[in-house]
């Protein structure tokens, strides 16, 4: 069995465990295994699913339509001769590359890596990507050992916190506690603009739609999926910006951003929604930061620092705030 984050090996004799990422919630599965294996068709998903050979979290499909949830591991048997011509292998990592990967590792045990991520580097591979985190991770480990999987993914140009589980086992245990909402999670954002109350909650259903030149946008929209953000505002500068911690209570796309955007405080630095390019001789770049995580069972809680321009930008605009210090602290 192989485990897949990135669709980089494609074999007729082997069978494939594939963690959903926050992307594909809501996904169809019959169209989430089209996307990732090109040139299967439906009908070996549905020959294969109705064999039950196709499962979520060990367990059997229903059927072609059923949705997937994010952190659930999809489990595929051999694959059948696929028309597309199959990926090559991933190259080694580069040692730039693989420096800053090492680098990044600010706790490691035996279940897990967790990293600081570099803001600019993709969670996931795709057709646009040459490097990202799950191919990078090769690096963590010595050649030959089993390499480590992606249990949850932040968009390319967020910063900060994430996990890799070195076994499949960790990888089902930290997916489900994702799935259960039983990871408390912290941002940060510098948002433009003040929020209208100093805590709050966003609870607007979020809905993906295609944009005219051919990609996807996330939209506040009733037929949507259900998101839940909390959020406390840290600091300000006089009502221009704010810094804000942000509790996804759900794992939406991009579900952070369009919340604060559509409450008229987007991000600074967002350039899909928010006003692009930040002012006062702030870095281009997106001031969110993944700051925290904790679960059950987790003696102490981890902490990814902001970047030093992450840092940078919060002296230029005088914001402060103990990263230390857990916001939600009192919050169930």
């Amino acid at each position: 069995m192989i485990a897949l984050t990135s669709g980089f090996l494609h074999l007729a004799s082997v069978t494939f465990e594939i963690p959903i990422p926050a992307e594909a919630a809501g996904m169809r599965a019959d169209r989430f295994i089209r996307q990732r294996f090109k040139g299967v068709t439906q009908g070996w998903i549905e020959k294969s699913i109705r064999k039950g050979e196709i499962r979520a979290d060990n367990k059997k499909l229903k059927g072609a339509g059923d949705r997937l949830v994010e952190g659930q591991t999809l489990t595929l048997p051999p694959l059948p001769a696929l028309d597309a011509p199959a990926p090559q292998i991933a190259p080694q990592v580069n040692p730039k590359l693989a420096k800053t990967i090492k680098q990044s590792v600010i706790v490691e045990t035996p279940e897990y890596f967790a990293l600081n991520k570099p803001p600019g580097i993709a969670s996931q591979g795709g057709s646009k990507i040459v490097w990202s985190i799950d191919r990078l991770a090769a690096a963590l480990v010595p050649d030959g050992a089993e390499i480590p999987k992606l249990v949850h993914r932040l968009d390319k140009d967020t910063s900060g916190l994430m996990l890799l589980a070195k076994t499949a086992a960790a990888a089902r245990t930290l997916g489900d506690a994702f799935k259960s909402r039983e990871m408390r999670k912290c941002y940060l954002a510098v948002t433009i603009g003040i929020p209208a109350q100093p805590t709050g909650r966003f609870v607007q259903r979020l809905l993906k739609k295609p944009t005219p030149h051919g990609g996807e946008m996330v939209q506040v929209d009733p037929k949507g999926q259900s998101a839940v953000t909390d959020y406390i505002v840290l600091d300000t500068l006089g009502k221009r910006y704010a810094l804000v911690a942000l509790w996804p209570r759900t794992g939406r796309t991009h579900q952070l951003r369009v919340h604060l955007a559509h409450h008229g405080t987007p991000i600074a630095g967002d350039h899909k929604y928010g006003h692009g390019t930040p002012e006062d001789k702030l870095p281009d770049r997106l001031y969110l930061h993944a700051l925290r995580l904790s679960w059950p069972g987790l003696k102490k809680p981890l902490l990814a620092p902001p970047d030093t321009e992450f840092t940078a930008a919060l002296g230029i605009l005088g914001l402060n705030f103990a990263t230390s210090h857990d916001p939600f602290a009192e919050v169930e």
